[in-house]
């Protein structure tokens, strides 16, 4: 029998393609080793990348038939007879290092300088080292190096040592796979054992969780044989409350030389820990948990402002919640090998989901560690992830908007970006939550008001909400780098077009407009001189009378009709057109505002516009005008008042005074004006 894989049965699957005269199928695979169809890919897998490390030929597959091994591995393992002794094994790195020494101290052997080196064919510095990295990486869990005269030896909790080999079980490349005993008959029995408890319980293991289980209790009844390693702590009073789990672990452990109660009570408790892929609704823990469950769910939905539907996680995460109820309760520790990328990468979700759990934190009376957060908040994003697949599978988006500055700065920002860039896709603006959660599909560039973390290896370029000259050009080049925004090949989208125009003002003839626009870019492409009946300039419709600056105090609302009372006044607007901006604030918040503390005020010409016109107002005290989620303001110091009658006459001056406010040194002079003498000269004249 050869001994060459670090992989979990990776031997097994060996041995058994070596041994066999013929090719074995997919299912004779699965039945020999006692796994399911998705373990033994997994192991196949696992076992080729190691077979190729040593130039070997990957384990080959001829259609629906079987698999085999080609006449040269056969010769060459069996050759060079593999086997599982370090030393003949290729360099293993620090963190695998320090697994195989500790790994050797929990099984009772004494670690000398002397062995390390030989059989992980180190030096003595590098051995020393490796002892240093194991004393700390032991502090964790509460154990510690004792010095004697044959080596180092290990003191500390027999249940901290079992949590450690459980724990590197967890993670399939652990390197203390290969130092197991391999014993298939032993395996296939305690596998057995597994599917019945499942059946009397109703709560399924998952593949993984069974493969985890089933290999630990494989070294769990080869220590518990000395009986200095046994447990007696047994539950004080009061029956368990798996009695079903309980009795079946207690006749496992007679079958196997073992009467002990307190290792019965441990071995149900490690089992109810492990991760299930169906559980039993009729359990009582269960019954308690769904509710818990909904409540988190909307609690997430309330505090990130999205509408995860709960049901879709009523099962799965109440599910997921009886394990995590378990490991509290048993004081299992459970370590997430991806936690600093969560955290890091995902950051809003990780909080979001940290706070969300509130409920389920009062029912065990005790806060979760950041590994079970982690755990949890991969389901939120999952879900999330469904609802932005759909989102961008409509959109199919080329760039993505990020923008956490509130809604009018992100209209902004999406309305500039849509009409520079008539040719290129971007999608809706996203929170930073949706952005994390995002599967990025087809994506090739990020345009971000504010610091993001590069996913997928897709650019991300932070500008601001009213991006400058050099920000204008950034974009376009990075949009050139990744293919986008070609001279040659684009063309101006006119649907697009419309539908932007559409949000904000009322198109009185489609197809004449669409027309009109179609003729304007053709112009634009030819390079002919643009004539216009709307070529409306901005010296033509903001007068000296439409310029004010405000020096008192005033409430958001009175400063908006403020602004417009040189239109009132002139009868360019009616009342209703200025109460329906208040009242669009109100419902909305300030999705009018777009940054550095300017608001543009407008409502629909249908909603009380005479005539074409602008105003503006600068108050030398900013007004706050109310955020609604989070209930804060928005500080505002330039109201422009924009009277449109229609979709396209007021662009041309919009668009002059947009490259103004794109300024900031312009800003920064209007609001250093004292008095509507300079203010109206830097507006009018510079």
């Amino acid at each position: 029998m050869i001994h060459f894989s670090h992989t979990k049965h990776g031997d097994e699957l060996l041995n058994l393609l070596i041994s066999a005269d013929r090719y074995l199928s997919l299912q004779e695979l699965q039945d020999r080793l006692k796994l399911s169809r998705r373990s033994v890919f997994y192991i196949l897998k696992k076992v080729n990348a190691e077979l190729e490390q040593d130039n070997l030929d990957h384990i080959q597959r001829i259609g629906t038939v079987g698999y085999y091994l080609t006449p040269d591995d056969i010769a060459q393992l069996n050759k060079k007879q593999y086997s599982s002794d370090f030393a003949l094994k290729p360099k293993l790195n620090r963190l695998e290092r320090d697994q195989f020494i500790i790994y050797k101290l929990i099984n009772c052997e004494r670690v000398s300088l002397l062995t390390i080196t030989s059989a992980l064919n180190i030096s003595k510095n590098t051995a020393i080292s490796s002892l240093k990295n194991v004393n700390l990486e032991l502090k964790k869990y509460g154990l510690k190096l004792i010095k004697s005269k044959q080596g180092q030896k290990l003191e500390g909790s027999e249940t901290s040592q079992r949590n450690w080999v459980y724990e590197q079980l967890s993670k399939h490349n652990s390197v203390i796979y290969s130092q197991l005993s391999n014993d298939p008959s032993k395996l296939s029995q305690i596998n057995a054992y597994l599917h019945q408890l499942e059946k009397i319980t109703g709560n399924y293991l998952t593949d993984d969780a069974l493969m985890i289980i089933s290999t630990f209790i494989l070294w769990y009844l080869d220590r518990i044989k000395n009986s200095h390693k046994l447990s007696i702590n047994i539950p004080e009073n009061g029956s368990f409350e798996d009695s079903a789990g309980l009795k079946w672990t207690k006749e496992f452990l007679n079958k196997n030389g073992i009467t002990n109660e307190g290792e019965a009570h441990y071995l149900v408790k490690m089992i109810n820990s492990s991760q299930f892929s169906k559980v039993n609704q009729e359990d009582l823990t269960i019954k308690k948990l769904i509710p818990i469950t909904r409540a988190i769910v909307d609690r997430f939905n309330q505090v990130a402002g999205v509408a995860i539907p709960p049901k879709n996680l009523e099962i799965s995460l109440t599910t997921h919640l009886l394990s995590t109820y378990h490991r509290v309760k048993y004081n299992i520790s459970y370590k997430h090998p991806n936690l600093k990328q969560i955290e890091v990468k995902y950051h809003q979700l990780f909080s979001l989901t940290r706070y969300s759990v509130y409920y389920f934190e009062k029912f065990i009376s005790t806060h979760l560690s950041d590994d079970e957060i982690a755990l949890i908040a991969l389901y939120f994003g999952s879900e999330l992830r469904k609802l932005e697949e759909k989102a961008l599978k409509n959109e199919k988006p080329d760039v993505i908007v990020v923008c956490s500055s509130g809604i009018g700065t992100s209209i902004v920002l999406e309305q500039q970006l849509r009409s520079r860039y008539p040719s290129i896709k971007f999608s809706s603006p996203m929170s930073v939550l949706q952005y994390e959660s995002s599967s990025l599909s087809g994506v090739k560039l990020v345009i971000s008001t504010i610091d993001l973390l590069e996913r997928k290896q897709i650019p991300v370029i932070q500008v601001t909400a009213i991006p400058d000259i050099p920000e204008w050009n950034s974009i376009t080049q990075t949009l050139a780098k990744v293919g986008l925004n070609s001279g040659k090949k684009s063309q101006i989208n006119i649907e697009n077009l419309l539908d932007i125009i559409s949000n904000y003002a009322r198109i009185e003839d489609v197809n004449s407009l669409k027309k009109a626009l179609e003729s304007y870019f053709n112009q634009v492409k030819n390079g002919k001189k643009l004539n216009t009946e709307n070529n409306i300039r901005l010296q033509d419709l903001l007068f000296e009378s439409h310029i004010m600056l405000y020096k008192q105090k005033s409430s958001w609302d009175e400063a908006i009709q403020i602004t417009y009372a040189p239109l009132i006044k002139e009868n360019i607007v009616k009342y209703r057109y200025i109460d329906e901006i208040i009242n669009l604030t109100k419902i909305h918040g300030p999705y009018m505002v777009l940054g550095k503390g300017i608001m543009l005020a407008h409502a629909k010409p249908s909603n009380g516009v005479n005539s074409l016109g602008i105003c503006l107002a600068l108050f030398k005290h900013a007004v706050d005008i109310p955020v609604l989620k989070d209930k804060g303001t928005a500080k505002v110091n330039l109201i422009i008042g924009l009277a449109p009658v229609d979709s396209v006459s007021h662009l041309t001056a919009l668009s002059q005074l947009m490259n103004k406010i794109q300024d900031d040194n312009w800003i920064a002079s209007v609001y250093k004006c004292t008095n509507e003498t300079q203010l109206k000269e830097l507006i009018l004249f510079s």
